[in-house]
């Protein structure tokens, strides 16, 4: 082999011992913060929706339709079905997502090319300690393979079918884990004839059977179904699979995404989830003579975001400018994401970050490859260039999630994510809830994450399907119904309660309601306290005049 890859003389990465003091140390350290931000981490609706589909889905083939609608493979929720349908607390899915945490961790100290600091900055960054860890999402599974597939990358050509299967588990974690694994597809065939030099008559079928068919029962899951809620509604866009027009607005989710990956560092509020300190704007109102520290602080980010954006992305390419084909897979991977965020849905950090983790996987696998050099004294100069991004590019990239891992992690302790714990447990402890209420809700989606505290059997309400469900389906029928006014909330409510018999009624929202005929008929039982989760401050009215016996 020649220019690529440098032959015999490329860097072979070696396991590194867990049974050293500082990888138990971090191992130690990892697993008492992931307790204790388990335990006070109250779910949102996404992490009981998944929760909820898996318990509710009453064979396989009703678990696969609903993955049209969530747009995502279901390894998740078989994961999580027996624990759903064995009635235990939604805890168990928490637990499930630490594991599996715990287990990417165990994966980088063992494997990862890095020195220990760097692995320390890594693993208790926002993604590993915080975002796929802590919120209990299907993303702890893409990051798990992903790093799985970097871990069993050096023997991707003596092992095919090896690497073909770590492909396979990646594509079915998340699209987001299908859009890098069809991409690792593509480049291994690009390095397998044009690097490696390799003929058809060698080609590894079993590597084709296998990741092919992975890649196919992604698309067979999630295909969507003709009555699909496009998720762009979720954004407040037109209802469509795939963005058809765009502006210069659209085009401002590059810069978005890059920062979101590299510099998450969210704004030091209550409310800090998907926020960034480098997108603070100054405050649109007349200028006053007194500026607060904060206003002076938001106008500096307005003229340093572009040096924000583009810096650590230039940055982030140093360790590749001599590994070209490392380089390019990095940029492709890099595009595939941002293509999906921009063409199909950009929500959060959560999505974003996925391309710091591709950061880090390329510059795991890089390691198998040698530099590019012609000469040896070329070759001397970037050696001495290569130690110096490691030791200060790497980890300077590495300390900006760190921080914001501080941040996720100390608002997480000290508020209440969302306040459907408190709410549930308020409305039994005062049994407020039992067998003859009917607990309605809307929006409904919203409400999934008071459910699992009313008992492991119970189902809400949702006004907008007028049915008793554990979980929203995204189809025409919600799109149909998501803007309903008092009235009609008022009316649905009474249909629901003559229908099921019930004696009582709750009713759940994320917004306090001031109709005077609202209230005439309800009043409230909960007002909620603060939260990260603006939208999950939940409210709940018990209707007084059935209370009463009145008609």
């Amino acid at each position: 082999m020649s220019g690529i890859l440098n032959g015999p003389a490329r860097r072979e990465c070696s396991p590194a011992s867990l049974l050293e003091w500082q990888p138990l140390a971090i191992i130690g350290i990892y697993i008492l913060l992931s307790v204790l931000l388990m335990l006070n981490h109250e779910p949102w609706r996404d992490e009981a929706q998944a929760w909820f589909i898996a318990r509710d889905s009453l064979d396989w083939a009703s678990l696969f339709r609903e993955m049209g609608y969530e747009g995502t493979p279901a390894m998740w929720h078989i994961l999580i079905r027996p624990l759903a349908r064995l009635g235990l607390p939604i805890t168990a899915m928490a637990v499930l997502s630490a594991l599996t945490a715990l287990s990417t961790v165990l994966l980088i100290l063992r494997y990862a090319p890095f020195s220990n600091v760097e692995k320390a900055l890594l693993v208790f960054g926002y993604y590993l300690l915080y975002e796929y860890s802590i919120l209990a999402r299907s993303y702890c599974l893409t990051v798990f393979f992903l790093f799985l597939t970097a871990a069993v990358y050096g023997s991707r050509f003596k092992k095919p079918a090896v690497y073909a299967f770590s492909i396979l588990l990646l594509a079915n974690t998340t699209l987001y884990g299908f859009i890098i694994a069809f991409i690792l597809f593509c480049f291994y065939w690009l390095e397998f004839f044009f690097v490696e030099k390799r003929g058809l008559n060698s080609v590894p079928w079993r590597f084709v059977l296998i990741a092919s068919a992975g890649f196919a029962a992604v698309v067979w899951q999630v295909w969507p179904p003709a009555d699909l809620a496009p998720p762009s509604i979720h954004a407040g866009q037109p209802p469509s699979l795939i963005r058809r027009v765009f502006t210069l607005k659209t085009l401002d989710k590059i810069p978005n995404s890059l920062i979101s990956a590299f510099l998450p560092i969210p704004e030091p509020q209550i409310h800090f989830w998907n926020t960034k300190t480098a997108f603070l704007m100054p405050f649109d109102r007349p200028r006053i003579a007194y500026l607060s520290r904060l206003e002076i602080m938001t106008a500096l980010m307005t003229v340093v975001r572009p040096a924000l954006t583009f810096a650590p992305v230039l940055i982030s390419l140093l360790p590749f400018l001599r590994k070209r084909f490392v380089l390019l897979l990095y940029l492709a991977l890099s595009f595939g994401l941002i293509a999906f965020y921009i063409l199909v849905y950009e929500a959060g950090i959560r999505h974003q970050g996925f391309i710091f983790m591709v950061f880090v996987f390329c510059l795991w696998i890089g390691e198998h490859y040698g530099r590019s050099s012609r000469n040896a004294a070329d070759a001397s100069r970037w050696e001495v260039c290569r130690t110096a991004v490691r030791r200060g590019a790497v980890p300077l990239l590495f300390f900006f999630p760190f921080v914001a891992g501080l941040f996720g992690c100390y608002f997480d302790l000290k508020y209440d994510f969302s306040t459907g714990r408190r709410a549930g447990e308020y409305l039994v402890r005062n049994k407020l809830v039992d067998g003859n209420t009917l607990v309605a809700s809307y929006p409904s989606n919203y409400a999934c994450s008071v459910l699992p505290y009313l008992g492991t059997s119970r189902k809400l309400y949702f006004l907008e399907n007028r049915d008793m469900r554990g979980h929203m389906t995204w189809n025409t029928e919600y799109l149909a119904n998501r803007r309903l006014s008092v009235r009609e909330v008022m009316k649905r409510i009474d249909e629901g309660a003559a229908r099921t018999g019930c004696s009582s009624v709750l009713f759940i929202t994320n917004s306090a309601i001031r109709d005077r005929d609202f209230l005439e008929e309800y009043e409230e039982v909960f007002s909620p306290p603060i939260a990260v989760k603006k939208d999950e401050m939940f409210h709940v009215y018990r209707k007084i005049r059935m209370q009463e016996g009145k008609p």
